[in-house]
């Protein structure tokens, strides 16, 4: 993606921005989403929006991967059942402690 992103700094209309921002939280590149949020200076609702999307497909993911990790199964599973928007990384946590 350096490629695209850097066409699109060279065009500077923010539908462009929040497409290539909404490529990067698509595929939980997040440090990549928070460095080109921080460079759009008139951010809209969508700038915003794709961006916290992104950061609580994170956080679930993380919170979900914690609970599996110090074996609360079940937490990870409630906590899997209650996520809106199911990742890929959601699954594989997941599925990966399903027979533990």
């Amino acid at each position: 993606m350096p490629v695209a992103q850097e066409v699109f700094v060279k065009i500077p209309r923010l539908q462009f921005y929040n497409t290539m921002l909404d490529c990067y939280v698509n595929s939980l590149a997040m440090e990549a989403a928070l460095g080109l949020f921080t460079r759009i200076h008139c951010k809209d609702a969508a700038s915003w929006n794709t961006t916290i999307s992104g950061l609580a497909v994170v956080a679930w993911n993380a919170m979900m991967y914690g609970d599996a990790d110090c074996g609360e199964l079940d937490r990870a599973v409630k906590v899997f059942e209650n996520v809106l928007v199911k990742s890929v990384v959601a699954y594989i946590v997941d599925t990966d402690n399903r027979g533990k």
